[in-house]
């Protein structure tokens, strides 16, 4: 019983951060489409990592979820903080070098994609910790049930 329970909880949850990755993926959609054609926008490197990482994180993390893979799960949660770090790199050239190639505009776009990025890490990490909880009962390193 403890562990259809936790099934079912779990799916609940995670499939409220599913769809807030659904959400910031259409925000990432409306600041590249906002950024206007032709123009001369320079993407950070760092910014395409933070992109890739995360997107490689919601990848993972649907793939350890189906599978109640908990190693997986592991691993993504303390990716986690890899993006976390980059986020901050990214606010941080941009606040003391605001001038390098793109204008206030365009840097506005670079932090809410590097947000939007940030936040989808996040719900990704949340779904690896519900899949380690339906495995085990284990939700951030408490037994629940």
């Amino acid at each position: 019983f403890a562990k259809d329970l936790r099934e079912i909880t779990g799916i609940f949850k995670a499939v409220s951060d599913f769809e807030r990755i659904g959400d910031h993926a259409e925000d990432v959609l409306w600041c590249v489409s906002n950024l206007k054609k032709g123009s001369h926008f320079k993407v950070n490197p760092l910014l395409k990592s933070i992109l890739e990482k995360s997107l490689r994180m919601v990848e993972d993390s649907f793939d350890a979820f189906l599978n109640l893979d908990e190693k997986k799960s592991q691993e993504i949660i303390e990716r986690d903080d890899e993006v976390d770090k980059l986020y901050a790199k990214i606010v941080e050239d941009i606040a003391l070098s605001p001038d390098k190639g793109n204008n206030d505009v365009e840097n506005v776009y670079s932090i809410l994609l590097a947000k939007y990025a940030e936040r989808v890490a996040d719900h990704s990490t949340n779904i690896a910790e519900w899949a380690i909880y339906i495995a085990s009962g284990l939700y951030k390193n408490r037994m629940i049930i």
